[in-house]
């Protein structure tokens, strides 16, 4: 069974890159491992390059039960972060000015009443 992560890029992906990416497409074996158990898999991602000659790889990525672990461990501490109303900002140029998080942000930084006047 191949489990395929679509990815788009404005260039090509090395070997390193699918590896380092990996985390999702590993949430995704994960499920698919439940689901149908037995079954060897293979991971792999499908980058298509966004160019004038736009071109696919097909990227195999390894599975690494440590690193699925980690992952599960991030998206368990996000969560749990989301349920108890804990917002931690990351301010930006691009993101601010249409960021519909912008007052639990100010709250935050103690800034109930102001923007952030640096990104406004």
């Amino acid at each position: 069974v191949v489990v395929q992560d679509f990815k788009t890029s404005r260039s090509s992906w090395s070997d390193q890159q699918a590896e380092d990416q990996s985390e999702q497409l590993l949430l995704y074996a994960d499920l698919v491992r439940k689901l149908i158990p037995g079954k060897k898999l293979r991971l792999q991602f499908a980058v298509i390059t966004k160019a004038k000659s736009p071109k696919v790889q097909l990227l195999e990525a390894s599975f690494d039960e440590s690193k699925l672990d980690r992952t599960k461990r991030v998206f368990e501490s996000v969560w749990s972060a989301i349920q108890s109303g804990h917002f931690y900002p990351s301010p930006n140029a691009m993101q601010c000015p249409g960021c519909g998080y912008r007052s639990q942000c100010d709250a935050w930084r103690g800034n109930s009443n102001q923007r952030l006047n640096a990104y406004a």
